[in-house]
């Protein structure tokens, strides 16, 4: 019994050794993991992956593991944090947004900027948004600009957003405007902006506030020179039925005026405006 003991011993004792030299176990195989210095370096390499785990958006401290060479390089870019803005764009709608057409956040534009340039940029804004409430709200901000004696280069880029102003709606509140200041140089950029755009509804909503009563003859001085600089071929018609009219002898000339600018614009000499 006992050399039947013995005998399976020593067979289990072949069988693992044989099992040991196939698969590497223990110091019979020869492995280098017995070496301690790399053993040493082995852990390290492990510690290196805990690091880069432990924060995969902050590669910049993080090394990647030695025996992954570039590959392991290039994806340790991947986890670069990105810079965040000190400030962002502001909210579309906002007071600043460039884009925004709601006309209160366009004047709050405009009284919010503190140079000429920034100024005009708002006031062209406001002059493209058009409609009556544009046009005075841009009229009311010259008015102050001239009240508050601000400097030529802000009074000017105001003036100059009137040239924006073009539909038929605008003309109309452009043509009230001039019986409500005596500003001469808004009135000038009035006149100026009435010329390239009026149409014979404009003529005619001229004449009617020519001949109100209540009209100040200096005010019917500025209604006659605005007919005067008319350039648009939209108002021809009705600047003919003016000059045509004997009882409108007081803006005939001007009328005349007007067409024959029109007539040198047709035969290709554009009068200057």
């Amino acid at each position: 019994m006992s050399s039947t003991k013995t005998i399976l011993i020593l067979l289990g004792l072949i069988v693992g050794l044989n099992l040991g030299l196939r698969y590497g176990w223990g110091p019979l195989a020869g492995s280098d993991r017995s070496d301690p210095k790399e053993g040493s370096e082995w852990v390290d390499e492990v510690s290196s992956e805990v690091a880069i785990a432990s924060d995969p958006f902050d590669s910049a401290t993080a090394s990647a593991p030695a025996n992954q060479g570039s590959d392991a390089h290039g994806r340790s870019h991947n986890f670069r944090r990105r810079p965040v803005p000190i400030s962002g764009p502001p909210p579309a709608g906002s007071v600043m947004d460039p884009e925004s057409q709601d006309l209160p956040s366009l004047v709050q534009g405009l009284e919010a900027a503190s140079t000429p340039e920034e100024q005009g940029q708002w006031a062209d804004r406001i002059a493209a948004s058009g409609g009556q409430a544009a046009v005075e709200a841009l009229i009311q901000a010259v008015t102050r600009a001239s009240l508050d004696r601000r400097s030529p280069e802000e009074s000017e880029a105001l003036r100059e957003a009137f040239k924006g102003f073009s539909t038929e709606d605008d003309m109309a509140a452009l043509v009230m405007s001039l019986g409500q200041t005596q500003d001469i140089d808004l009135i000038e950029a009035v006149v100026e902006t009435l010329a390239r755009g009026a149409r014979s509804s404009t003529v005619k909503q001229l004449v009617q506030l020519h001949d109100e009563a209540s009209t100040l003859p200096s005010t019917r001085a500025v209604l006659g020179w605005a007919i005067e600089r008319i350039r648009n071929p939209e108002a021809s018609e009705a600047l003919a039925r003016l000059v045509h009219t004997a009882e409108r002898s007081e803006l005939a000339h001007p009328g005349i005026i007007a067409l024959s600018s029109l007539q040198s614009q047709a035969n290709g000499e554009p009068a200057p405006l």
